[in-house]
């Protein structure tokens, strides 16, 4: 059995805990627990053109229609992308079959020229020198993961790590692909259903969240790969070969996001992270000159930040309401049975009340109107652009939350068990559904705001860096770069006040962050580090020439 694995608006609602291992069986709809006939319209199911043969919304199809608008197998990044790792993406090979087949392309043969992890790397190595003691073996290993440690953090040079070189030459034509990739205008990585019939009058099986959503191994092994790349351009001072590597990691990170969940948002965020801190190494590099700094930061700014505000909105709007849908339809017809339903983190309470609703009439029209009428609010609130009107509404939400779920406390007393009539089951269904889907949304937001910080310190500090080429130091204020450089560039998204900014007393180094999500300033100080006075820190940054004395320490 498939465990489920659902996004971050469904993380912390009761599925997380209760939808634990769903199998392929199920009774026909109108079964025991169904109430009447489920309504397939906008205000209920949400989908209405993608119709199995049953006549309920196939989401699968949804998703993939709308995701895999215009796209074609010549301006996917995810056909590169998929050439590039081989048919073992994840998922086996009856997956991998059934992505060719979506993917308009022939299948891939089971051996090629695909990417090897530093972990297949050093089995290979070590394999190759049979005659090693387990003591020796251990070592070896220890060695080149350390080297690789160094290798994916600052600027090396082949001579220094000749190990990190020979795993990196193995990679060189799968890298080639992943740069095609990058530079392809469209990214859609379709959504298998590994269980469908292959008889079409056969209603498929799989849930959303039962299908494989994203690929999170294969972008941390292109992060890693390409960063160590990174460092070694810059240790080489090669810095086209740097920059092209920077460009294709942020490229990359962009693709990713509009996939179809938060899941793969989330996944896109940490490749920017990583891209970030690569484009900071470059702009630090030796060698950077005022003319190259001038044009990276114009390509930086052609491909914008990670994804706007409309772009997040929709994304919860479309991806993760249609799998939550998904699986309330799956419900309503015993598609997803009540054992896969209680376990896990649920509570006993929990567990019980829905045990006992569970053979009962339930309107599930009512279920799916108020969780789409929950989403709706939701999306209205992350799409408001000033961030305390996003809060107040976002504050409302949570207290929305807190009343319903006192409501379904309210079935504590058996009494009101039993006179529960069909809509108050399925609004209690709703309910606990959306337990902490509204506390998701402000922390699915407060990334996108830690990813706008980082994409403007990048272009704010490029613009330093160019001052400071040009004038032989940087400028003791922002004030002094051009109002083209400080517009909407140096505000921070957290406090809509100024980037804070300081420059050591030669004018060689300077220091630029946001306040984070506390709002607060730590000195630069971020995640896993300390202020002065023992309290913990998250602000975001940036510096040019020498970091700070205490990031060393």
């Amino acid at each position: 059995m498939r465990s489920l694995h659902l996004g971050p608006v469904v993380v912390g609602m009761v599925f997380s805990g209760l939808l634990c291992s769903a199998t392929a069986g199920g009774e026909a709809p109108g079964e025991s627990g169904a109430q009447g006939t489920l309504s397939v319209s906008r205000e209920t199911t949400y989908v209405t053109e993608h119709l199995t043969a049953a006549g309920l919304p196939d989401y699968v199809a949804a998703i993939n229609a709308w995701r895999g608008e215009g796209v074609t197998p010549e301006n996917n990044a995810m056909v590169p992308l998929l050439e590039a790792s081989g048919p073992h993406l994840a998922g086996g090979d009856a997956y991998a079959a059934k992505l060719a087949v979506a993917l308009e392309i022939d299948p891939l043969p089971p051996e090629g020229d695909y990417l090897v992890s530093l972990e297949a790397f050093l089995a290979k190595t070590l394999k190759q020198s049979p005659e090693l003691t387990e003591e020796q073996r251990n070592a070896a290993s220890k060695q080149l993961m350390d080297h690789a440690q160094h290798c994916v953090s600052q600027p090396w040079t082949a001579e220094e790590f000749p190990d990190i070189v020979k795993w990196l030459r193995s990679n060189e034509a799968p890298l080639a692909k992943v740069h095609e990739a990058a530079i392809r205008p469209r990214y859609f990585l379709p959504v298998i259903d590994q269980a469908a019939a292959s008889d079409p009058s056969d209603e498929r099986r799989q849930l959303l969240v039962q299908t494989l959503i994203g690929n999170g191994s294969l972008n941390r092994e292109v992060s890693r790969i390409l960063r160590t790349r990174i460092m070694l351009s810059l240790g080489e001072k090669r810095l086209d070969e740097a920059e092209r590597d920077v460009l294709d990691l942020h490229r990359l990170a962009r693709h990713v996001a509009h996939g179809w969940t938060i899941i793969e948002y989330l996944n896109a965020s940490a490749l920017e992270y990583a891209a970030s801190a690569a484009a900071l190494s470059f702009l630090n590099a030796e060698g950077m000159t005022a003319n190259r700094a001038a044009g990276f930061r114009g390509k930086i700014e052609e491909l914008g930040s990670l994804m706007t505000r409309d772009e997040l909105s929709i994304l919860v709007d479309r991806g993760e309401r249609l799998m939550s849908l998904d699986a309330i339809v799956a419900m309503s017809t015993r598609r997803l049975k009540m054992e896969d339903l209680v376990g896990g983190e649920a509570d006993a309470f929990i567990q019980k009340l829905l045990t006992g609703l569970w053979n009962s009439a339930i309107d599930w029209n009512t279920t799916l109107v108020l969780t789409n009428s929950s989403f709706d609010a939701q999306v209205a609130a992350l799409r408001k652009p000033d961030n305390s009107e996003r809060d107040k509404l976002f504050d409302a939400l949570e207290n929305a939350n807190l009343e319903r779920q006192a409501k379904v406390a309210e079935f504590k007393a058996p009494l009101k068990v039993m006179l529960a009539d069909a809509r108050e089951r399925g609004e209690v269904y709703a309910y606990v559904f959306a337990r902490l889907r509204e506390s998701s949304m402000r922390q699915i937001d407060r990334v996108h705001q830690r990813n706008i910080a980082r994409h403007r310190l990048t272009l704010l500090s490029l613009a330093l860096i160019e001052h400071r080429i040009s004038e032989s130091e940087f400028p003791a204020r922002l004030d002094l770069l051009t109002k083209k450089d400080l517009d909407e560039l140096s505000i921070d998204p957290f406090t809509n006040e100024s980037l804070k900014y300081s420059v050591s007393e030669d004018g060689q180094s300077m220091l630029l962050y946001s306040a984070g999500v506390d709002g607060l300033d730590s000195q630069g100080r971020t995640y896993g580090e300390e202020t002065p006075d023992g309290s913990s820190a998250d602000d975001i940054r940036a510096w040019g020439g020498h970091p700070p004395e205490w990031m060393n320490n």
